[in-house]
């Protein structure tokens, strides 16, 4: 049995920028170390998301939530200075070398490395489109985030 949560962190949606998110002026953003666990990167990403305007998803093989918004204090944190937020991300995810990022219709994916290539992934399976109805938000965001696969 595999695990594996998948987060599209929306909380930009209605105030995404008009040009393409990925190409946005120049950037020092500082976020979560990610290089001590796999949740800590979860945390950088999303951080580094906020401060972008990026709407991104994130694959983790453990149960890891998104994390602090903000940097605690004495917190080992990372300073990304980058000319665009594909340049900072490139430069977070270079810190945790078994994950891998693409964009793919405007959301930036992050995945562990080994889940691009694995063809029975479910996560590479085409999928249908779907409407969930009769529930509310959090409660269908809730039943999309934990996904068990056998």
């Amino acid at each position: 049995m595999r695990l594996a949560a998948v987060v599209i962190l929306s909380s930009l949606l209605g105030h995404a920028p008009q040009q393409r998110p990925l190409q946005s002026p120049q950037l020092l953003v500082q976020v979560t170390d990610p290089r001590n666990s796999e949740c800590n990167l979860w945390t950088a990403v999303e951080q580094l998301a906020r401060q972008a305007r990026l709407r991104v998803g994130f694959e983790s093989l453990r149960r890891c939530s998104p994390g602090r918004k903000a940097l605690a204090p004495a917190e080992p944190t990372v300073t990304l200075r980058a000319n665009s937020a594909e340049e900072a991300m490139s430069a977070l995810i270079r810190l945790s070398p078994d994950f891998a990022w693409r964009e793919i219709e405007g959301i930036v994916v992050i995945r562990p490395r080994d889940a691009w290539k694995d063809a029975s992934d479910p996560l590479n399976q085409p999928v249908r489109s779907f409407h969930v109805v009769g529930t509310h938000p959090p409660f269908q965001h809730s039943g999309i985030r934990s996904l068990e696969f056998t």
